[in-house]
C-alpha cells in the first residue's frame, strides 16, 4: 500500500498484546544512504521514557500498516535513542526530506519537498 508521509504523522501504533493504541507517530527517520524510513519517533501512554525525548520504533519491528495503524507486537519493541549502535549514526545525521530544497542538475530550483509517498511493504 503506498502513503503519504504526512498521513503516517499521529498515526497510531498498535499493540497485539493490548489490542489497541499504544502510541503515535511524532517523525519518521530516514538514512539518508538508501532513503529509506528506517524508524519512527514515538510518544503516548505505554512510552517509559522521558515524554520529551520520546522513543523509537524501528521500522523493521512493524508488523503490518493497516488503515487503523501500525500493528506491532508489543511496547517491548520501542527503544530508548543511543540503543541501538547502527540507529544512532542516522539519528546524529538528523537527516528529513522534508522541506529539502528540488533542484535541476543544472542547479535551477524547482521547490521544497511537501511531501513525499511511502511503500509500506519496503518503507522507500
Amino acid at each position: 500500500m503506498l502513503v503519504n508521509a504526512s498521513r503516517l504523522l499521529d498515526y497510531p501504533v498498535l499493540s497485539l498484546h493490548v489490542g489497541g493504541p499504544i502510541a503515535w507517530v511524532d517523525a519518521e527517520v530516514v538514512d539518508p544512504e538508501k532513503l529509506k524510513i528506517v524508524a519512527f519517533y514515538v510518544s503516548g501512554p505505554a512510552i517509559q521514557n522521558d515524554p520529551e525525548v520520546g522513543e523509537i520504533l524501528e521500522a523493521r519491528d512493524v508488523r503490518e500498516f493497516s488503515n487503523l495503524g501500525m500493528i506491532v507486537d508489543s511496547a517491548e519493541t520501542f527503544v530508548n535513542p543511543g540503543d541501538v549502535a547502527k540507529l544512532d549514526k542516522i539519528l546524529a545525521l538528523n537527516f528529513g526530506l522534508m522541506g529539502l530544497k528540488v533542484e535541476t542538475k543544472k542547479g535551477s530550483k524547482l521547490g521544497k519537498i511537501i511531501d513525499f509517498v511511502v511503500d509500506s511493504e519496503t518503507l522507500i
